[in-house]
């Protein structure tokens, strides 16, 4: 897919240290590199193209600045656009040196009578050192663009750190403009000169966003000043890209080619639960997914159905239109779709204004029945029963149909669709070592590694990967899993069987002989520092984890309890220690229940209070044990 234009300003990012003590914004002392001013004029024309002059300046603060910014590079379709490099140069306290044009250099990223002629032109500055400046200033001028006759655009502040910004544009078709700043950053200005939209944005104060001293650092795409530009009214989406829609339907209309009338056939006999998943199986291993959405005619064009097949090979949208001729074959009702492929979609406020630029994928949209299933077939596995990874999940899809394009959106995760349960009995051995005996479970999207992994790979590399896991990576003396020997693109429950031996997992204690507690990074998120903290934070895609630990002939020593049952809107935890008949009953459940905690949330007291709970039940803690050692 293409992107249309979303500038983020801010492009520093600063490293952020672990332990955090006193989370905050950055001071101008914690900078590598600042953005001192960047300049962005846009002209756009009435059928949608345009062209645009960027300028920055960004001073070198630090050595990591110097490391970072000495070399620029900016990459441009050198088929559907032109570049410019009006000026380079760098600014030293009592001169400036211009870059010599041997060191700006134009190198071909790729070029063929297939796909678009991509090349970058790489600025290498001269005499670049702390308390230095870069400064560079090209010209852009795009002439050819996805959806003729339309132009969006978006500015975005990203985590980073910039004195002034000033974006103008000028179009001969009219703008509509959407606004997201609880931050009181911009100062707008909107006008009409003689037939021509105006629309100026400037920054009312310095931005300064790299938080510092968090970790996990993630912020909410929404939270973020943001404006969102489109020559569409809001809301307006019914015939939005309907020459993208045209061209694909005119397509779909030809005849299938024989390799996808077979998948078809194959498929149209299939209970409703299972079909598509097997069409989107099929597709995959017939047809090579290419990851690039370089295109003549436009980014957002697939191929032709013939041209697909005859390759066998296609990007997103070849295999989404492969996936929707197959569907309309068997009868069914499909469309294209347009996501954005990723765990953290953009925020609700990017689809307000009709732009394409909220969308970096296709996908296909098909009614089976009384259901609707989302199929997407560049993942090597799929999915049954209408079932979707987290990556196109509880999202905006913009669906391209002829009854009417619109947005709907996919379908929410549910913790129940990706489970790992695992159960296994311990004996620690005369020789020092730890024998774990038992079986896991990978179910849903928790299987999905696991069934790529089985696909691709020899069975034997995947039987130490998974006994690794398993061992938590500690030392391997030896291990035997028992895996699936049937391969399939289809994911299933994985149940497999597993015998690993672990070199010295137990603690010496003065008290004795201890069994470490494990614990998950879900475990670690929850425990982050929430003082001061300025970032959201991400625990993840719903889901369920389930570990039962039963460690044979040994009983618990102590009165200490480290039992606990937490639950929040976020995350619901359980554990269990127990002495039984048979030795020492170990078991922890964790369900994620939602993605992001917000901010907001953790600075509140009863959250801060819910992490005082989970430190208290799952910091650092150990099983004291007397036990009855087996012989090997």
């Amino acid at each position: 897919m293409k992107k249309s234009v979303f500038v983020s300003f801010v492009l520093v990012a600063l490293g952020l240290f672990a332990h955090s003590v006193e989370a905050r914004l950055p001071k101008d002392s914690d900078l590598s590199t600042l953005i001192e001013d960047e300049q962005s004029e846009y002209e756009i024309a009435s059928d949608g193209t345009y062209s645009y002059v960027f300028s920055t300046r960004i001073a070198i603060l630090t050595e990591a600045g110097r490391e970072s910014e000495a070399v620029k590079t900016i990459q441009f379709n050198a088929r559907a656009s032109t570049l410019e490099i009006i000026d380079a140069r760098t600014i030293l306290p009592d001169r400036e040196i211009p870059v010599a044009k041997s060191n700006i250099e134009i190198k071909e990223v790729g070029d063929s009578k297939v796909f678009d002629a991509m090349k970058q032109a790489i600025i290498s500055f001269p005499s670049v050192e702390v308390g230095s400046k870069i400064f560079y200033k090209f010209r852009m001028k795009v002439t050819e663009v996805p959806i003729p006759d339309f132009f969006s655009a978006g500015f975005g502040v990203a985590l980073g750190n910039i004195d002034s910004f000033r974006f103008h544009l000028r179009s001969r078709i009219p703008l509509k403009i959407h606004v997201n700043d609880s931050e009181r950053l911009f100062e707008i200005s909107q006008k009409e000169e003689r037939g021509v939209s105006v629309v100026e944005v400037k920054n009312r104060h310095k931005v300064r966003y790299g938080v510092v001293q968090e970790d996990s650092p993630f912020v909410e795409a929404d939270r973020l000043p943001a404006i969102f530009i489109s020559t569409r009214e809001a809301g307006q989406w019914k015939d939005f890209a309907k020459e993208v829609l045209g061209y694909q339907e005119r397509e779909l209309a030809k005849d299938l080619p024989p390799v996808m009338k077979a998948i078809a056939e194959k498929v149209k006999a299939l209970p409703t639960e299972r079909r598509m998943a097997t069409v989107a199986a099929l597709v995959a291993e017939r047809f090579r997914y290419f990851g690039d959405w370089r295109r003549r005619a436009g980014g957002h064009l697939p191929r032709s159905l013939a041209e697909i097949a005859e390759t066998g090979y296609g990007d997103c949208k070849d295999m989404s239109l492969t996936v929707v001729a197959i569907a309309r074959a068997i009868g069914l009702k499909a469309d294209l779709a347009w996501v954005w492929r990723g765990e953290v979609p953009p925020g609700p406020k990017s689809y307000i204004l009709p732009s394409e630029a909220s969308f970096n994928h296709a996908i296909a949209r098909v009614e089976d029945g009384d259901r609707v299933f989302w199929v997407d077939a560049t993942n090597p596995v799929a999915m049954p029963d209408g079932k979707v990874l987290a990556d196109i999940a509880d999202r905006q899809a913009f669906v391209l149909s002829k009854s009417g394009s619109r947005l709907e959106r996919t379908p929410e995760l549910k913790v129940t669709d990706s489970v790992i349960d695992v159960a296994m009995d311990i004996r620690f051995l005369d020789s020092g070592s730890v024998a774990m005996d038992g079986h896991f479970i990978q179910r849903g999207r928790a299987a999905t590694r696991g069934e790529w992994a089985l696909l691709s790979m020899p069975l034997e590399h995947v039987e130490y990967e998974m006994a690794r896991w398993l061992a938590r990576n500690e030392k391997l003396d030896s291990f035997k899993v028992t895996l699936p020997t049937e391969r399939t693109r289809i994911v299933r429950d994985l149940d497999m069987k597993a015998h690993v031996e672990i070199e010295g997992i137990g603690l010496r204690t003065t008290a004795g002989l201890g069994f470490p507690l494990f614990r998950n990074d879900t475990i670690d998120l929850l425990m982050i520092d929430g003082k001061d903290r300025f970032s959201d934070l991400w625990l993840g895609a719903p889901g369920r984890y389930r570990e039962s630990y039963t460690i044979k002939n040994a009983k618990m020593v102590g009165r200490e309890n480290l039992n606990c049952s937490l639950k929040n809107e976020f995350v619901e935890l359980r554990r269990e220690i127990r002495n039984r008949q048979t030795g020492v009953s170990i078991e922890t459940a964790i369900d994620v229940l939602a993605s992001v905690v917000p901010s907001k949330k953790i600075e509140s007291a009863e959250f801060q209070r819910f992490q005082r709970q989970v430190r208290n039940c799952f910091n650092r803690s150990a099983v004291i044990l007397s036990v009855s050692k087996a012989k090997k």
